[in-house]
């Protein structure tokens, strides 16, 4: 493993987890580091004792996010939406493109977007 692909590195006797390791592609290009703590410290020796690759150790330290479905979460008062963002709302949430929206009134659109809630 080249050290620009390593997950971890030393400073004396604490270790610390490289965030970025798989974008560095050179060792000049910047690391950021995270400081373990005693107990992670404690899991990646253990880990590395038992043949685990760095990498292995370092998705069971610091496991990605689970990705979301859909963005967070807002709402939105319907009465200070323009005819133009009630109808951009409603070909998202239709995934279409309606040319036919812009006939309908304000009112109708915010109708319509009320319903197509899930």
């Amino acid at each position: 493993m080249s050290d620009a692909s390593k997950c971890f590195t030393r400073n004396g006797s604490t270790l610390y987890a490289i965030i970025n390791w798989s974008s560095r592609r050179r060792t000049q290009d910047a690391a950021i580091l995270k400081k373990l703590t005693a107990e992670q410290t404690k899991k990646y020796e253990s880990a590395l004792e038992s043949g685990k690759p760095e990498k292995e150790i370092f998705e069971e330290l610091f496991p990605p996010p689970p990705p979301q479905k859909n963005g967070p979460k807002i709402e939105v008062d319907l009465d200070f939406l323009t005819k133009e963002q009630l109808i951009d709302l409603i070909s998202r949430r239709t995934r279409s493109n309606l040319p036919s929206l812009g006939a309908l009134s304000l009112t109708e659109l915010q109708v319509l977007l009320i319903n197509l809630r899930p």
